[in-house]
């Protein structure tokens, strides 16, 4: 069962059974650092040694300014260095930015595990999300 939990005006956050559901509304600079907002809070309200699952909606948004997102996150986790292990799957629709996408987050070097999913991949995404093992690194389904 998901509840709604809280909203910005661009970003639509749900808490998911084991993991947190993040919609982008628009594919803008705003709602890409809105949706940074919501991650740091989420870091500040993850215990210590938890793993955090967030499930990204772009299907609506498309992907934001991958040049912007990348140079903005490269920041955002440099500022978050204690941060917790997040597993991120990227929901997406049809887009041919997706591989492009993934090298980003590649190149970012994170400690966090992301993988991509195409549309019809949403109920793979979530299982994905809840699965016990962690394998760090970047994929698709």
């Amino acid at each position: 069962m998901t509840n709604q939990v809280n909203d910005s005006d661009t970003c639509r956050y749900e808490l998911a059974d084991g993991f947190h559901q993040i919609t982008l509304m628009d594919g803008t600079t705003r709602t890409f650092d809105q949706f940074l907002e919501m991650m740091a809070y989420l870091y500040g309200i993850t215990p210590e040694g938890e793993r955090l699952n967030v499930l990204l909606d772009l299907r609506q948004s498309g992907f934001p300014p991958l040049q912007y997102a990348f140079q903005t996150a490269q920041s955002f986790f440099a500022r978050h260095r204690n941060r917790p292990v997040t597993r991120f799957a990227f929901l997406h629709g049809p887009t041919t930015l997706a591989a492009l996408a993934k090298s980003f987050f590649g190149l970012l070097r994170l400690r966090d595990e992301g993988r991509f999913f195409a549309l019809e991949e949403t109920e793979q995404a979530k299982a994905w999300l809840i699965r016990a093992d962690a394998t760090h690194g970047i994929g698709t389904n």
